[in-house]
Order: structure tokens, then C-alpha cells, then sequence
């Protein structure tokens, strides 16, 4: 259960700074691995290179 745990807290880190949850979501690529602070400064998806043409904010609760 612990395991499982910290691979869920895992898998929701940014993926560029590491450091915040994940809550953007890229359009048009779907891609969900940045945090808006990291996602603000990108131009391209970091997973697949499309241009970013926009982004969702996710709200977790």
C-alpha cells in the first residue's frame, strides 16, 4: 500500500522542475506531466515536441 502510494505522489510531480504537482494539461497534445508555473514558460510539449497551443488548468481534489 506505502509502494503504491508514492508511485501515485510520483507519477502527479512535474516533470520539468520536480518539485510542484502537475495541473496543466497541453493542448493540442493532451500531454498532463507540468505544473503551470513550468507549462507558462514552455512552447512545446516536453513528451512529444507538438507546439503548445494552449493548456487546462486541472484542479485535483
Amino acid at each position: 500500500m506505502l509502494q503504491e502510494k508514492e508511485e501515485m505522489k510520483e507519477q502527479s510531480i512535474c516533470k520539468v522542475c520536480m518539485a510542484n504537482d502537475s495541473n496543466a494539461i497541453f493542448l493540442p497534445c493532451g500531454h498532463f506531466v507540468c505544473c503551470n508555473i513550468c507549462a507558462c514558460a514552455l512552447t512545446h510539449c516536453p513528451i512529444c515536441r507538438t507546439p503548445i497551443k494552449g493548456t487546462i488548468c486541472v484542479y485535483r481534489s
